[in-house]
Formats: C-alpha cells, structure tokens, sequence
C-alpha cells in the first residue's frame, strides 16, 4: 500500500489560493502569518515523510492553484488522498488543535484519514483537543474525485500560548504528522 500512496499535502492560503493574481495571507496573529507557516510546516513534513519513510509527497506551497481545485490538482497529479495544513483563529481566545473532513462531499475513507491524522497532530502540538468535526470546507471535499482529505487546525495563531507551543515543538509536530502521513499510507491512503 505505501508504494501506491501518493499523498498531496496542501499548504493552506498563500499564492493564489481564493482570487487570481492575490495573495492570501489567511489568519494572523502575534506576528505570524497563516500561509507562511503553513509553507513553513508542510516543507518540513514533506522532508520527514520521504526521509524517514520512503513517501511520494507532493507538496502544494505557493502554487497557482485555488483552494476549491486543490482536489482536482491531486486527482490529475495521482495523488491518493489530501491532507491540507491551516491555522485557527478566534475572537475569543480558541486554544488547540482541531481536524475536519467535508460535511456534506467526504469521500469514502476521509474520516478514517482524518481519525489518523488527528491522532498524530495532537501527540505532535501536545496541545487540547477540540475534536474532529466536519464542514463545507471545498478543500476537502471528495465531489467528483472521491480522493478522502481531511484538514488540520495545527492551533491558534492569535493565543499566544499555542504559537509559543508551536514553536517549541514545530519539529515534533512535522515528525508526527510525517508518522501520521506513512500509517495512512500502509492504510492505502
């Protein structure tokens, strides 16, 4: 199974992602910004996942492709399912880490990939959990290409108490996540 896996892993906002030719910073918060991070971590998972377990990633960072045809992108590209990284953040002080798949279009196998790699997200951030939910995230949508994906809220970029968790443990997190990324894969994902 982990030969045929090819995973798409998707760096949340930047370059293109919801208007042509705009840049999309997504959430900031104590001097960070969503798309750098999420550039930033999906990098460093990717190095990890075909490092230490021989993974075919491809890695979605600063590319002209719209959030809602990132699942097209991975279908054309091989890919066997998509897992895309993001930041949270709230008006009233959110703290943790978070997971969803799509509410309405989940592929066959999205919440079992999603199950996965919540369970590595939250052993990498050691952060609470808020749960794995589900929402009309076009992102991880399986509509017309049933590829399972699932999203990650690594934590909140506006609590300083999990940004500086973040960057204490932002190896662990992108070791984790790679661990996370090759069970799915032994999993056929």
């Amino acid at each position: 199974a982990v030969a045929t896996s090819y995973i798409y892993l998707d760096a949340g906002h930047g370059k293109v992602s919801s208007t042509k030719g705009v840049y999309d910073s997504g959430a900031v918060g104590n001097g960070y910004e969503e798309a750098k991070l999420t550039a930033e971590l999906v990098t460093l998972t990717a190095k990890y996942a075909r490092e230490l377990y021989g993974l075919k990633v491809y890695s979605n960072v600063n590319t002209n492709v719209e959030y809602w045809n990132r699942q097209e992108d991975a279908l054309e590209r091989g890919c066997t399912s998509l897992v895309s990284i993001h930041f949270n953040a709230s008006d009233s002080g959110g703290t943790g880490c978070e997971s969803y798949i799509h509410s309405r279009n989940a592929a066959p196998g999205a919440t079992k990939l999603q199950s996965i790699m919540h369970e590595y997200l939250l052993n990498g951030t050691g952060l609470r959990d808020r749960g794995k939910k589900s929402a009309a995230l076009a992102v991880c949508s399986g509509v017309d290409t049933d590829l399972p994906g699932t999203l990650l809220e690594v934590c909140f970029i506006d609590n300083s108490y999990d940004m500086k968790k973040y960057k204490e443990r932002k190896d662990t997190i992108a070791r984790e996540l790679a661990a996370g990324l090759y069970e799915a894969a032994k999993d056929g994902f």
